[in-house]
């Protein structure tokens, strides 16, 4: 119902505003005069005088009206849920009806006003304070020449559409970690950049039978071999698991995050600050996307997903199922031609595998002994796998292991020639040293000689001198 008032206000305020003043009362009892329409209320625990929302949807319509509560724990400003909660306790206790309480005490809009009310008036301090921090952003935003009108539309009493506001302030509609979301429309583009939007959420935790995608993806490492069988990485997205979305505005009812998904000549940097594929934002939906089977998910798989994707202009949605038990078939892959997919054809093989060409891939896509595996057709076997990998690795190991140990033999050998140079000019020197040596003892003895005969020519003419004189 809170939805719905939004909506009614957001859209059609302009053309018949009396019709914008529905309550809860007035919104549960189109049940009662309508076929197709059926009432359903979120359980509340309110023990201890506290609301908790349970998560848990029942029958029939609600008692109360819990919008002041949500708009506690959605961080409306305080002024805001305290002037609610005011008029919703004068309510109380006049006891009186609703929608004419509302009547008096909310001023309803005039047919040239496509607003909806207000809980305050224009001199408001709260307002005037909420209505300047949208100004100041606004001008930032022009500032930066980030969107062409900064800014959201101004209303006919010159504030911006408290709508639009409330996108630029808090991003995109969706879940938030201390809110909850309570619409289930988008309330139409804001007058912003995507770089001012808060980044999508993650998808909600996956049941835990839906971990085969993990088994047959993530483990045998199909992301990265594809990443490094394509190259590119600067304009290459192969990931998983976030939402794809039409706009930054999206609100994430009704959006996907499949298994894999493969785009070319993206901004891959653009997709992780967004948190999300936004296709507006990368100019072109995903090329290819894969869903892996589930028991919780293969009905949705092949129900609504193929609609779902078309409706994304995706060129090829695929599926995968180990056992076939829940998608009824173990392989099977849809082109999208004009606004539909066609079935592509899958071959079985004679070894029992099944097979199926992808064109904006240029891979077949294999069931083979209940993996999914990836060939090129250019050589006709698998794409590289992780056992390939790992033996790849380790023959780079052991190469360059045996290229060190050829450098440490190489080094030993100089080492050695080294060696051997210096044994040899060890020897060089010591033979150098043993000539010298021996040339010395030569040069002693003959010193030696000289010196004794030369001691015995003195003898010899000291005799013949003492002859001499014995002659006379």
């Amino acid at each position: 119902m809170i939805s719905f008032r939004i909506q009614c206000h957001s859209r059609i305020a302009s053309k018949r505003p009396e019709h914008c003043r529905g309550t809860v009362a007035q919104e549960t009892d189109l049940a009662d005069r309508l076929t197709n329409i059926r009432n359903r209320h979120v359980q509340v625990d309110d023990a201890g005088g506290s609301i908790t929302f349970l998560h848990t949807v029942a029958e029939g319509a609600t008692g109360r009206s819990f919008g002041v509560h949500v708009g506690c724990m959605a961080d409306l400003p305080k002024a805001v849920h305290e002037r609610a909660a005011e008029i919703l306790g004068q309510l109380e206790e006049s006891g009186a009806a609703v929608p004419d309480s509302l009547a008096d005490l909310i001023q309803a809009p005039t047919p040239d006003q496509a607003v909806q009310s207000t809980l305050f008036l224009e001199e408001h301090p709260a307002m005037c304070a909420w209505a300047g921090m949208i100004r100041s952003r606004n001008r930032i935003c022009s500032a930066s020449h980030c969107c062409p009108t900064a800014g959201p539309k101004p209303t006919a009493d010159g504030l911006p559409d408290p709508m639009a506001a409330d996108i630029i302030r808090s991003g995109p509609p969706g879940p938030h970690p201390t809110r909850i979301d309570m619409s289930t429309t988008p309330l139409g583009p804001a007058a912003t950049a995507t770089d001012l939007l808060e980044p999508f959420p993650d998808p909600p935790p996956r049941h835990p039978d839906e971990m085969s995608s993990h088994r047959h993806l993530s483990e045998r490492g199909a992301p990265y071999l594809l990443n490094w069988h394509f190259g590119n990485p600067d304009t290459t997205l192969i990931t998983a698991e976030l939402y794809i979305a039409p706009e930054a505005q999206s609100g994430i009812k009704g959006l996907r995050a499949p298994d894999l998904m493969i785009a070319f000549n993206v901004d891959p940097e653009a997709y992780h600050r967004s948190n999300a594929y936004i296709i507006t934002e990368q100019g072109k939906p995903p090329d290819f996307v894969l869903e892996v089977a589930s028991r919780s998910t293969g009905r949705i798989d092949v129900r609504d997903k193929p609609a779902d994707y078309a409706a994304l202009g995706i060129p090829e949605y695929w599926r995968f199922d180990e056992t076939g038990e829940h998608h009824g078939v173990r392989l099977a892959g849809d082109r999208l031609v004009g606004d539909r997919y066609e079935p592509i054809e899958i071959t079985e093989l004679p070894d029992g595998s099944l097979e199926g060409y992808s064109e904006v891939l240029d891979l077949y896509l294999r069931w083979e002994d209940g993996w999914l595996q990836w060939h090129d057709p250019e050589t006709g076997r698998a794409i590289m796998n992780l056992a390939e990998m790992q033996r790849i690795a380790e023959e780079e190991r052991q190469g360059r292991l045996e290229e060190r140990q050829a450098r440490l033999e190489e080094q030993k050998a100089r080492l050695e020639e080294r060696q051997a140079r210096l044994e040899e000019q060890k020897a060089r020197l010591e033979a150098e040293q043993r000539a010298e040596e021996a040339e010395q003892r030569e040069e002693t003895e003959r010193q030696a000689r000289l010196d004794a005969e030369h001691i015995a020519a003195e003898r010899i003419r000291e005799l013949e001198a003492k002859q001499h004189r014995r002659g006379h």
